[in-house]
């Protein structure tokens, strides 16, 4: 008896410790420690698996076939099932392989632990682990917060049945487009999983280049450029057959290219850059670039997600790669460079805190041929109205009328934003409009009229001598024309024909000046405070604006006794002799009478004398600095309006509460990121919290540039170089 119980006593302590030995080496199997970025991943993918005795050979399970495992019914298909399916890699189980064989416990899909590592093996997790993957199998793997690696044991078993099954013709066409379709749905549910994106696209590109009657990647969804190796072979088929390079696949060529860095317009608005973008392709290069074949051949690699395949070289031969060629990749980049430029003001206002697409000022800031294709309501509405104010009141408004149809509350003041703002929204919108702030120099008030009048195509109008020239003079020709309280027909005439008869101004540049007239001869110029102005000139200057206003008192060809007055009391208002401007008259008048024109003017005759425009024409300096003149006096002396433009401050004044934060900045400025922690350092010795010294920084930078400097990003304060580069700039 104490034999027998002796001997089960032994048998007891050797099946425990028998039993403890599996399930350590079941459970407690060694990790692989990978640290990357500061980022610390667990793997068990060479750990010894837990022993199977089944050898049931692993299969491939479609959709529709119903299999059972660990009380979940599975039916949506699409992975391994059984005891052996051996990798081509290690010689050892495929990693997607699903063992029911082995411990599995119940556990919600969500659940992971350190045996789901970096580069997970399924039958080397956890039985929990095991259990959390087998609920996501029998769901409709949809779910977002699935840990990642179950997503990737899932896509494992698809790589390998695309790639070593085809390969031993064990999947048919009518397969091989299923398994494409559930890629794609994939891709479109974990699109934001950066590692996850990269492998699948890769896999579709291999399906496009190896069977591209059943899967094909069209131009505009060409992804990652010379990344993609179905960019290559569209690239090189196109090269080699001496096709034009369409628009499409000129813009995924050049929007990730590793060697080329777009501004930050292609990152923060990349639809419009890229609809600008091919816009002007097409029309530089109409049906697209023709690239001559180079010698480099065109090798194709993939590296597979799973590690239980190869890495592997495949692809056509006899295909040149012009994805290296440096030529056809600069001049694509000069047209990115252009179409950042047109589209950086936009991109800086979608830059500053709580503002959308649908800003009135973010439309405002749109190319116009951007605006077109988005028909926007507001737009059109401005169109529309513009219409009949063009052909039913000689293109005549007022300031107020036009922001009435902004839908936005009428301002006391019109200060450069809003001046902006109403510049573009009637540029948007195709028509121009005088007066223009920069082309004529002179400020918009919300009571003050204005024209509208459709421009001819052509170049834009610019501040050339002959176009300030011709402005300066009809500038004081209305003064001198309204001085008699009423406005005769042959003065208006005159000054027209100053500005159609003069051949060096184009056709735009004449309709700006014409709009222009129309509202000087519409809005009196605004005296009060004339003479203030007019006695801070200097000397030189008065002298400019004296001849100024006889040779225009002159343009009609003689001088009414209103006008003589008028230009007495400018005379007074200079600080000259009055009693001087008979004789002023006369000597400019009695210049050697011609009835020769020239090129740019004409001949006028009236009551006694014949006067030659030639006389009137002023030296191009003295033009520039009658027009700078003019525009200081007509400002408005009461106008309080605050300078929005601030100077840059110095970094280096001395500390204060208004520059700490900008002290703070000079110190992290040359830096592409710097560490929170260091920086909040840097921002205690300031008296500064972190978050206070970014918001006042940034608000610095909005000041100035329109964009914020810093950002923060994944416990890292992040400078972005390009504005650094600019307030850089500001400040030099």
């Amino acid at each position: 008896m104490e034999l027998f119980i002796s001997i089960l006593v032994i048998y007891v302590l050797y099946a425990y410790f028998k039993n403890k030995k599996e399930k350590e080496q079941e459970y407690i199997s060694p990790t692989i420690q990978i640290t990357v970025s500061d980022n610390t991943y667990y793997s068990d993918a060479y750990a010894p698996a837990p022993k199977s005795k089944n050898k049931s050979k692993g299969r491939w399970i479609q959709p529709g076939e119903e299999v059972s495992i660990n009380k979940k019914t599975i039916t949506n298909g699409l992975f391994y099932y059984g005891g052996v399916l051996k990798s081509s890699r290690y010689n050892d189980f495929d990693s997607s392989l699903v063992d029911d064989t082995i411990p599995i416990k119940e556990a919600h899909y969500t659940f992971s632990d350190n045996s789901l590592g970096y580069w997970p093996w399924l039958n080397t997790l956890s039985p929990k682990c095991r259990g959390a993957y087998i609920d996501w199998l029998a769901s409709d793997r949809d779910m977002l917060d699935v840990p990642i690696g179950y997503l990737f044991i899932y896509f494992y078993g698809i790589e390998r049945r695309i790639i070593k099954d085809r390969k031993d013709g064990l999947v048919d066409n009518a397969e091989l487009g299923e398994l494409c379709t559930e890629i794609e749905r994939l891709r479109t549910i974990f699109h934001d999983n950066r590692s996850f994106s990269n492998y699948s696209s890769s896999l579709l590109d291999y399906v496009a280049n190896t069977s591209p009657d059943v899967y094909s990647i069209p131009d505009d969804e060409i992804k990652n450029s010379v990344y993609s190796d179905a960019f290559k072979v569209r690239l090189a088929r196109i090269v080699s057959e001496g096709k034009p390079l369409p628009a499409e696949l000129a813009y995924a060529w050049i929007s990730n290219h590793p060697d080329y860095s777009l501004r930050t317009p292609s990152r923060r608005c990349p639809d419009e850059f890229k609809a600008l973008f091919i816009e002007k392709y097409k029309d530089k290069y109409q049906d697209g670039m023709i690239i001559k074949p180079n010698k480099t051949k065109l090798r194709l690699h993939y590296r597979p997600a799973s590690s239980s395949l190869e890495y592997f070289e495949y692809g056509p031969d006899g295909l040149c790669d012009p994805s290296v060629l440096t030529g056809p990749t600069n001049k694509l980049v000069d047209i990115g460079l252009e179409c950042s430029d047109e589209l950086d003001a936009y991109s800086r206002y979608l830059g500053k805190k709580d503002t959308t697409k649908e800003d009135l000022e973010a439309v405002a800031l749109l190319p116009n041929s951007l605006i077109a294709d988005k028909g926007i309501g507001l737009i059109e509405d401005l169109k529309t109205w513009g219409k009949n104010i063009v052909q039913n009141n000689e293109g005549l408004t007022d300031v107020k009328e036009f922001w009435n149809l902004t839908n936005k509350p009428t301002p006391a003041k019109i200060n450069k934003k809003e001046q902006e703002l109403i510049c573009n929204l009637i540029s948007k919108s195709g028509f121009s409009l005088a007066p223009h702030p920069v082309l004529h120099g002179c400020k918009l008030n919300i009571d003050d009229k204005i024209v509208l009048y459709e421009a001819s195509t052509g170049n834009p109008v610019e501040n050339t001598p002959v176009f300030d020239d011709v402005a300066i003079k009809l500038r004081l020709g209305a003064i001198i024309a309204s001085a008699d309280m009423k406005i005769h027909t042959s003065e208006v005439s005159y000054l027209r024909d100053m500005v159609h008869s003069n051949d060096n101004l184009t056709i735009t540049e004449k309709q700006s000046l014409d709009a222009y007239l129309k509202w000087l001869l519409n809005s009196p110029s605004n005296f009060n405070g004339l003479k203030a102005a007019l006695n801070k000139l200097r000397d030189a200057d008065k002298e400019i604006v004296r001849k100024m206003l006889i040779s225009v008192a002159l343009a009609d060809g003689k001088v009414d006794p209103n006008e003589v007055k008028e230009i007495e009391k400018l005379y007074t208002a200079l600080g000259l002799d009055k009693a001087n401007v008979p004789a002023d008259i006369h000597a400019l008048s009695s210049g050697k009478p011609t009835r020769t024109s020239q090129k740019g003017t004409k001949s006028a005759t009236a009551e006694g004398f014949t006067l030659d425009s030639n006389i009137l024409e002023l030296h191009e300096s003295e033009t520039k600095a009658a027009q700078n003149i003019l525009n200081k006096i007509f400002e408005d002396e009461d106008d309080d309006e605050p300078e929005e433009d601030k100077a840059l401050q110095s970094l280096n004044s001395e500390p204060n509460l208004e520059n700490k934060a900008l002290l703070i900045y000079k110190e992290i400025s040359d830096k592409d990121t710097i560490n929170r922690e260091e920086f909040e350092k840097i921002c205690s010795e300031y008296g500064f919290f972190v978050d206070a010294a970014i918001d006042s920084i940034n608000e610095w930078s909005f000041d100035n540039v329109d964009a914020p400097v810093l950002e923060e990003d994944a416990g890292n304060i992040v400078i972005d170089r390009e504005i650094a580069d600019e307030l850089q700039e500001i400040e030099s």
